[in-house]
């Protein structure tokens, strides 16, 4: 009778076992009923959104603020596989995970070709990581060579790949870079091109358009006008996505928004799923996004680490204080949008302020980039910068010839200074810069790290780079440029010079 009583109990016990499934995409819990632990779990995988102390359903008690990315069904992206697991562990629940993905057949290896550069033993140890976990996100800083371990990643597991990139320069940019590398062709998705290979590179923006879907940028990311797509290419690019073998997102601290999320979502055959970045995280709080898309960070390569090893070159950073505008005082509040157009657009003493740093690093024989937020801005820079400095200014509405022939003639020293929008914020490949003036302020930590990657890229007689920045004393952007501050002394190799009053 004993006998039987335990082989009822164990059955129960099965019976009632917890169990995750997971595929390439999700992940299914099933079979747990206790209240606390799925209200902890739901906590555990979800954020505040970005303003929601603002908004009305908020104010009117209808919604948490917060994203949940565990559903009522208790469904989740597969990323956040490892987070669901420890808790279940912290509360000693039993459970089995029942892996329902299939193995997939890995080509037969694509070698870097001689004539291209000897991985850094960083860059192999990034590559290993990224084949032995399959999933994660990797941190890499600006200038550490991101672009030769995705190359030397798709070479070694050789399936069918998608590359996403958040610019049209960085499309090209990868696109070369990976056809350099490994002596293969790519396909090129965006900027009026469909062509799908095996190994393709695609912007995500052309992606959501192929399946009717808007495309919202982050973080004032470059974005084109909506592309107009025939219904064949539609079909083509969205079984480019499914299809993809792997796909991989460069800057992936974009993996937020919402189309990229679509994205990430569709890949329903990505066994490897990994994204890149100097700065894989997100100001907004939004960091949980990226960790469901792939899965958690595999390894952390920061600028410091560069810099001591000779990769990359020291910057000096250089705040200076601008005074304050009338009617436009640290205590006065207005509009921000209001604020920034006064106070950083149509400023003339800050303006003149980047002026006269420019002559002076000009005079130096620096090699300077100057970054704007707004087109106007960026104009009014240009009209007043002194003639015997070969200038050009460029924006998001160039196109990508007249972007290759400016840094074509940057490289080859036909031009001294460029001013340019959001475009060059992150990705662009220019190791002759040794300064940057930060002329359009912002509180971005992603963008500040990313800004500065710009300009410490090593390069043959480089020895350090000049960054300058504003203590601005306006409503909102006093405290930005704190923020600033603090980012950049997360970096030890950073040397930071505050005006001597100002103790942050």
């Amino acid at each position: 009778m004993l006998f039987y009583l335990q082989i009822i109990c164990n059955f129960r016990i099965i019976l009632w076992m917890v169990t995750i499934s997971i595929n390439n995409v999700y992940c299914q819990i099933n079979g747990l009923a206790d209240i606390k632990v799925i209200d902890r779990l739901d906590h555990k995988l979800s954020y505040y959104v970005s303003g929601y102390n603002f908004t009305l359903a908020y104010k009117q008690r209808r919604w948490d603020g917060r994203k949940h990315l565990l559903s009522n069904q208790l469904k989740f992206q597969a990323g956040l596989l490892p987070i669901v697991e420890d808790i279940l562990q912290q509360e000693s629940v039993s459970y089995q995970v029942e892996d329902q993905r299939q193995p997939i057949v890995l080509g037969k290896p694509i070698p870097l070709l001689d004539t291209y550069y000897n991985l850094r033993d960083y860059q192999l140890e990034a590559v290993e990581r990224a084949k032995q976990y399959k999933h994660g996100l990797l941190k890499i800083a600006t200038g550490g060579g991101k672009s030769a371990i995705i190359a030397k990643i798709i070479g070694d597991l050789n399936v069918k790949a998608v590359v996403y990139v958040i610019s049209l320069d960085l499309l090209y940019q990868m696109k070369q870079n990976v056809e350099e590398a490994l002596g293969i062709e790519c396909g090129i998705v965006g900027d009026g091109n469909c062509t799908i290979k095996k190994i393709s590179i695609a912007t995500p923006w052309t992606v959501a358009n192929a399946y009717d879907k808007e495309y919202n940028p982050f973080d004032d990311e470059e974005h084109k006008a909506k592309e107009t797509l025939d219904q064949l290419s539609k079909i083509k690019i969205q079984k480019m996505v499914e299809n993809a073998q792997m796909f991989i997102v460069d800057e992936c601290q974009f993996m937020a928004a919402e189309s990229i999320q679509l994205i990430t979502k569709s890949s329903k055959n990505a066994r490897y799923k990994l994204g890149f970045s100097g700065t894989p995280w997100r100001d907004d709080g939004a960091d949980l996004a990226l960790t469901a898309s792939t899965g958690p960070q595999l390894i952390d390569i920061n600028a410091t680490t560069l810099i001591g090893r000779g990769v990359l070159v020291p910057p000096k950073i250089f705040f200076f204080e601008v005074p304050e505008l009338k009617g436009f005082e640290r205590h006065e509040r207005h509009p921000y949008p209001k604020v920034y157009d006064n106070y950083i657009v149509e400023n003339l003493v800050r303006n003149e302020m980047i002026i006269e740093s420019a002559s002076k690093l000009h005079a130096k024989g620096r090699k300077t980039l100057i970054l704007v937020k707004r087109k106007k801005h960026g104009l009014k820079l240009l009209e007043i910068m002194p003639k015997n400095i070969k200038t050009y200014y460029l924006n998001g509405d160039a196109p990508t010839s007249e972007r290759q022939a400016v840094k074509d003639l940057f490289n080859m020293n036909g031009l001294d200074v460029i001013i340019a929008s959001s475009i060059f914020d992150q990705g662009i490949d220019l190791p002759r810069l040794d300064a940057l003036i930060l002329a359009g302020s912002g509180k971005s930590s992603t963008r500040s790290l990313q800004r500065i990657g710009r300009v410490i890229r090593g390069a043959d007689g480089k020895s350090d780079a000049i960054v300058v920045d504003f203590v601005d004393s306006a409503s909102y952007l006093y405290e930005h440029s704190r923020k600033r501050w603090t980012i950049y002394k997360s970096e030890p190799a950073f040397q930071i010079k505050l005006p001597e009053h100002i103790e942050w």
